[in-house]
C-alpha cells in the first residue's frame, strides 16, 4: 500500500519525532510512505524519507494549485468553501485559507502519481484541513490523528469527520471529547490508538544506584510553563531544607523559561543539586537510561487551561520502558499511562508532593522496584509502537474498501 502522510514539520525540525517513529513502523511492515510536511523548515534533519516539499512561498506550490483550480474549479472550490464556512469561527477560517494552496498542490501531486491508496493527516487543525480537501478532490480515502491542543481548537472537526474513514485519538480523554463534537452517526469512527515507542530489548531491571553516592534524576523537557520546571526547583529547595542533599536532577532542554529557572537555582543555592546543560539528543538520553545513569525521571506538568495540558508524553514512556520510575502529575492523559502504581502520580503545582515522591523512591527499595516493574509492564502491554501501528494499518486497509456510507451534499 502506498500511503501519503501529511505532517506539520516532520521530517523537518524536532517537534514530530513521534510521527516519524510511526512512519518507520509503517515502512517496516512493508508499506511505501511519502511524507508531505505543510510547514517544512529549510533543512531536513533526516534524509531517510521520501518527501514532497511545499515551501512557505514555493512557486511550484502556487503553480500546481492554480493549474488544478483552473482545470477543476468546482471540485476545488467546494471543499475549500466548506473549510471556510464550517471551520468554527473567523480566526480558524483564516488559518484554513492560508493552507488552501498547499492543499490543492497536494491534491495535484497525488493525482500526478496516481497510485496512492490512503491519506493520513496528523493533527486535527490545518493539516487535516489539507487532508480533507485533497481527499475530496482526488477521491482517495483519508483519516486523521488528533493529539491534544488540536482537539480543543476544533477546526471543522464535525465536517472533517463526515468524510474521513476514521478519526484516531491518542488518549481516552481525547476520544471522549472528540466524540462529543461529531455527529451521532460518525461517533463510531472515533477510535483510540495510543502512540507508542520502540521497546528496548533485553534490558535488566534497574536497582536504585546506591553505590553512586547520589540519587540521580532527570527531566527531559523543553523549558515551557506547561512542563512545570518551577515546581521541581521548589521541591529541591524543600529537599535541601530537609538535609537530603544526596539527590541530583538534570534538566535537559531549551526554551523560554530556562534563564528564569537558572536564576532561581542560583538564588536558592541549589547549584550542586540542579543543573541545566541544555538540549540532549534523544539517542543520548536513551543511552543514559540503558547505562543505568538515571534512577528516576520527573515531569511535573501543569494544566494551564481546559485545552492546554499534556496528552500522554512519550518522554514518560521511554523512561518507563527501561524500568526507570517516573514522577508526574494527574493532568491531561498522564494518569492513563502511570496510574495504578505504574508511576508516582502527584498533584500538580505541589512541590511538597514531588519532594515526598522523590524521597520515597530514594529510600524505599521495595517501592522503587514495584513502580519500576509496573511501569515497564504497562508500556510493554499498551505502548509498543510496532503493535499499535499494526492496529492503525488495519484501519488504513479497511478504509480502502468501499465506504458503507454514501457521500451526500450536506
Amino acid at each position: 500500500m502506498k500511503i501519503c502522510y501529511l505532517t506539520t514539520l516532520a521530517p523537518y525540525g524536532k517537534g514530530e519525532t513521534f510521527v516519524l517513529r510511526e512512519i518507520d513502523a509503517v515502512r517496516a511492515l512493508g508499506h511505501e510512505v511519502v511524507v508531505i510536511p505543510l510547514r517544512p523548515e529549510r533543512t531536513c534533519l533526516d534524509d531517510r524519507y521520501t518527501v514532497f516539499r511545499l515551501g512557505a512561498h514555493s512557486g511550484r506550490c502556487y503553480r500546481m494549485a492554480a493549474g488544478l483550480l483552473c482545470r477543476h474549479p468546482l471540485a476545488c472550490l467546494k471543499p475549500c468553501l466548506r473549510m471556510l464556512t464550517r471551520a468554527g469561527g473567523l480566526r480558524k477560517a483564516v488559518k484554513n485559507l492560508f493552507f488552501f494552496p498547499k492543499a490543492l498542490a497536494t491534491a495535484q501531486y497525488l493525482l500526478n502519481c496516481g497510485d496512492f491508496a490512503f491519506i493520513h493527516a496528523h493533527w486535527l487543525a490545518t493539516v487535516s484541513t489539507a487532508g480533507y480537501i485533497a481527499s475530496s478532490i482526488t477521491g482517495i480515502p483519508w483519516g486523521m490523528t488528533g493529539h491534544r491542543w488540536d482537539l480543543y481548537e476544533n477546526n471543522g472537526i464535525r465536517e472533517k469527520a463526515r468524510t474521513a474513514r476514521f478519526l484516531r485519538t491518542i488518549s481516552q480523554t481525547g476520544m471522549d471529547y472528540v466524540r462529543s463534537l461529531v455527529c451521532e452517526e460518525d461517533r463510531d469512527k472515533v477510535v483510540k490508538i495510543y502512540l507508542g515507542i520502540d521497546l528496548p530489548e533485553n534490558t535488566p531491571m534497574v536497582p536504585a544506584q546506591r553505590d553512586a553516592g547520589h540519587f540521580t534524576l532527570c527531566m527531559p523537557a523543553n523549558f515551557v510553563e506547561i512542563k512545570g520546571h518551577r515546581y521541581v526547583v521548589e521541591a529541591f529547595r524543600l529537599l535541601a531544607a530537609r538535609g537530603a542533599r544526596d539527590v541530583r536532577c538534570t534538566f535537559y532542554g531549551e526554551g523560554e523559561t530556562r534563564r528564569e529557572m537558572l536564576a532561581l537555582i542560583e538564588r536558592y543555592g541549589l547549584g550542586e543539586m540542579l543543573s541545566a546543560p541544555g538540549y540532549l539528543p534523544n539517542s543520548e538520553l536513551l543511552a543514559l537510561y540503558r547505562q543505568r545513569k538515571v534512577d528516576a525521571m520527573l515531569l511535573p506538568s501543569v494544566c494551564l487551561s481546559d485545552s492546554e495540558h499534556e496528552g500522554i508524553p512519550v518522554s514518560l514512556m521511554e523512561a518507563m520502558s527501561y524500568g526507570i520510575p517516573v514522577v508526574s502529575t494527574d493532568t491531561g492523559g498522564i494518569a492513563e499511562l502511570i496510574g495504578d502504581g505504574c508511576g508516582c502520580v502527584v498533584e500538580q503545582k505541589n512541590p511538597q508532593a514531588i519532594a515526598d515522591a522523590i524521597c520515597r523512591l530514594k529510600d524505599d527499595a521495595d517501592f522503587y522496584k514495584t513502580v519500576a516493574e509496573n511501569g515497564r509492564a504497562k508500556v510493554s502491554a499498551l505502548f509498543d509502537n510496532l503493535r499499535n501501528t499494526k492496529e492503525l494499518l488495519a484501519l488504513f486497509e479497511q478504509s480502502c474498501a468501499p465506504s458503507g456510507r454514501q457521500e451526500e451534499e450536506p
